[in-house]
């Protein structure tokens, strides 16, 4: 996956919006929804750099179900 219209300040912007919470979800297709919507912002992290995968790892420790 290319970043090419996705900057930086939108990823973080968008980080705390994300489906981090599909698991919990009954609907299966809301699970997968949002599965792909976490490894979508996850790859895109991957992808751009240790600022950006910072930010990710960041939201996700957040929302992580304890």
């Amino acid at each position: 996956m290319e970043n090419t219209t996705m900057t930086f300040e939108t990823f973080v912007a968008n980080l705390p919006r994300i489906d981090w919470y599909y698991n919990m979800s009954d609907d299966p297709r809301a699970y997968r929804a949002g599965k792909a919507q976490v490894e979508r912002y996850r790859k895109l992290a991957e992808e751009n750099g240790p600022e950006w995968q910072a930010a990710f790892d960041e939201q996700n420790q957040k929302h992580r179900i304890r």
